[in-house]
């Protein structure tokens, strides 16, 4: 979260500052001290609360409920603390740039299970000076929906959703016009899943604007394969079935990245659209979470089944058939290849699929296992029990 200190009052943050300590002490957030303990410094977990060593403020690690922790967020009473010498012409923090503005938090909570009552607290600071604060980081709209709804129960008024996980919000703050500037305030400001932009660009905007969006964004890719091409490829797909459409804005659009029609049948491969669902079903256990935080390790996991099954996001089906028959229609030099090319592509993907169903084969036991008295898979420590074979956990 950062902020303009110069737009903000004094009187109206050491408010907010005091509204803060009511969300503090209505969760367990918990900090890190150190206590002597036969004459050794230790460092220990306790309640976070207000600290008045030689300033007014508050520090958090974690949490009592979890026994975990991450990254410490401050918060100090005085606005002086955040006070620089920067020059602040603006009025609003979005028309600025990161030079402008000054961070109050920028440390990371891991994903783990504070996470949301932090977010909750910059919600609140973001809510009370709109134009002077803003929310950003690894989160999303349904956890700012969940941080909300925790949040009100104690504040004496509500707060709002952060302007940069709520589209309309954030398009009457800026006050675009065109629709190309429109699409390039969403891109720089808009924080959601990927897909879910494209979504937006594609159902909120005249098809002229999407094409050339979407071209454009092709052309920055200098091959069709690449992850984030194929992952376009795959969006686009989802919410039209159209090949046709794709084949045209990829290959022959004058202002498209006229890509070869060859590199784009792999491509085209590379989505999955023409395996059958059940050969990947599998992979649903990694499916995203919506609202849920991400921890390292996911993130680490999301970004390696990207390069590797880069088409997982798939959510519709062509018989390979059909595929090959709209690419002889466009391309009827390449008949006699682009059954080889498709076919290819796709015992290639299925073999790699195979691999890793039989490698996570355990895996894929213990989530069958999980029900409402065992989260096995959200606990890092089940894998203390593997031994190589199986999973062996106990009912206790």
């Amino acid at each position: 979260m950062s902020i303009l200190p110069n737009q903000i009052s004094r009187a109206e943050w050491e408010q907010v500052y005091e509204e803060s300590l009511t969300l503090l002490n209505a969760f367990p957030f918990a900090q890190i001290e150190k206590r002597e303990y036969f004459g050794f410094q230790v460092p220990v977990y306790t309640r976070a609360k207000e600290l008045t060593e030689k300033d007014r403020y508050w520090r958090i690690s974690g949490d009592l409920q979890s026994k975990q922790f991450a990254e410490s967020f401050k918060l100090y009473r005085d606005l002086d603390k955040y006070k620089t010498n920067r020059k602040e012409e603006i009025s609003d923090i979005l028309l600025g740039d990161e030079y402008n503005a000054v961070s109050v938090f920028d440390s990371k909570t891991q994903g783990l299970n504070y996470h949301l009552y932090i977010l909750a607290i910059a919600m609140l600071i973001e809510s009370r000076f709109p134009k002077a604060a803003l929310v950003s980081g690894d989160i999303d709209y349904l956890q700012c929906v969940k941080a909300k709804q925790w949040a009100d129960q104690y504040l004496s008024s509500p707060i709002e959703l952060p302007v940069r996980v709520h589209v309309n919000s954030l398009l009457n703050r800026i006050n675009d016009k065109n629709e190309l500037d429109q699409i390039a305030t969403i891109e720089k400001w808009l924080i959601a899943d990927v897909e879910d932009i494209f979504r937006l660009f594609y159902e909120r905007f005249s098809r002229e604007a999407f094409v050339t969006w979407f071209c454009n964004h092709l052309k920055t890719y200098s091959s069709p394969n690449m992850v984030g091409a194929v992952k376009l490829f795959t969006y686009y797909l989802n919410l039209t079935n159209d090949i046709d459409g794709l084949i045209n804005m990829a290959c022959k659009t004058e202002t498209g990245p006229k890509y070869l029609a060859s590199d784009l049948i792999r491509a085209i491969a590379g989505t999955w659209i023409c395996l059958p669902p059940e050969k990947f079903s599998f992979m649903d256990v990694f499916g995203k979470v919506p609202g849920h935080p991400h921890i390292v390790e996911r993130q680490l996991g999301t970004a390696m089944l990207d390069m590797m099954f880069t088409g997982r996001e798939i959510k519709t089906y062509i018989p390979v058939e059909e595929v090959a028959k709209k690419f002889k229609t466009h391309f009827p030099e390449l008949s006699s290849n682009i059954d080889t090319l498709l076919q290819g592509e796709l015992e290639r993907i299925e073999q790699k699929l195979s691999l890793l169903h039989f490698r996570i084969a355990h895996v894929l036991q213990l989530a069958e296992q999980n029900t409402d008295g065992k989260t096995y898979m959200a606990d890092e420590d089940a894998f203390l029990y593997y031994d190589g074979d199986s999973v062996a956990l106990t009912e206790a």
